[in-house]
C-alpha cells in the first residue's frame, strides 16, 4: 500500500520473479511502466512467469509500456486472453517468448491496433 502511486517499475537484471510477484502488483493501479525484460537470464530456472502471471498484469489499467520479451513459458493464448483487452498500451514487447506464434501475433495486432508490438 505504500507503493500505489508507482508509476514505474522494473525488474531488469533481477535473478528471481515467480507469477506470485507479478500478482502482488495488482494494486499498483498508476502503473504505467513495467519491465520485466529478463535478458540473458531467460533461461534460469528461477524465472517463472507464466500465463497465470499474465492474469495479474492484465489488471493494470494504466499500463502504458510492458515489456516481456525473453519469457519461453508464456503462450499466445495467454497474452490474448489476458492482455488483449489492454487498448491503453502504446508499447508491447514479446521478443523471444518464443511459445506466442506468428499467427497469435497477427491476432493481438489486430486486438490492439494502437499499441507497437515487437515481435
Amino acid at each position: 500500500e505504500v507503493f500505489t502511486d508507482l508509476q514505474f517499475l522494473s525488474f531488469s537484471g533481477c535473478r528471481i520473479l515467480h507469477d506470485n510477484v507479478l500478482h502482488s502488483l495488482k494494486d499498483l493501479q498508476k502503473l504505467e511502466f513495467l519491465n520485466l525484460n529478463m535478458g540473458s537470464d531467460k533461461y534460469d530456472k528461477n524465472i517463472l512467469i507464466s500465463d497465470a502471471g499474465l492474469s495479474s498484469i492484465g489488471k493494470l489499467f494504466n499500463l502504458k509500456t510492458l515489456d516481456l520479451s525473453g519469457f519461453e513459458k508464456i503462450t499466445g493464448t495467454g497474452v490474448l486472453a489476458n492482455l488483449g483487452h489492454m487498448t491503453h498500451l502504446k508499447s508491447l514487447n514479446l521478443t523471444n517468448c518464443s511459445n506466442v506464434s506468428a499467427a497469435r501475433l497477427q491476432e493481438l495486432k489486430q486486438m490492439l491496433p494502437n499499441t507497437r508490438i515487437t515481435p
